[in-house]
């Protein structure tokens, strides 16, 4: 290869390296505050308290939040599916509980992401 072309080639190449290089890291930066939420917990003797959502993401990717009762032998009872159609925002919601059940909340949303929070009951 001709050497007039080999000094401007590899100031192309580097270039590009590096652009690649800070959209990627922008990305992480971006991405890192972009999360799923899913708590449950129980109020009192008889209410089990469910949160979840999606925060801080810069993309508007389809979420689903459920309130679910844990079952052994057959498949979780779902309380209820809150979609939140722009991606961003959490869902709140309490049921009656059942003592000796386990409550907990699931959220999963579009991208393929999905959190389950920690069993709870009394």
């Amino acid at each position: 290869m001709d050497k007039r072309f080999k000094k401007p080639l590899a100031l192309v190449a580097s270039s590009a390296m590096a652009i690649g290089l800070f959209t990627g890291l922008a990305a992480t930066a971006q991405a890192a505050g972009c999360g799923l939420i899913a708590q449950a917990s129980m109020q009192g003797t008889s209410r089990a308290y469910f949160r979840g959502g999606r925060q801080g993401c810069s993309n508007n990717a389809f979420t689903h939040v459920l309130a679910k009762r844990d079952k052994t032998a057959a498949p979780d009872q779902v309380f209820w599916d809150q979609q939140i159609p722009n991606g961003q925002g959490i869902r709140t919601g309490t049921v009656a509980a059942t003592r000796g059940h386990r409550y907990y909340t699931e959220t999963y949303s579009s991208t393929g992401a999905k959190l389950q929070s920690a069993r709870v009951g009394y």
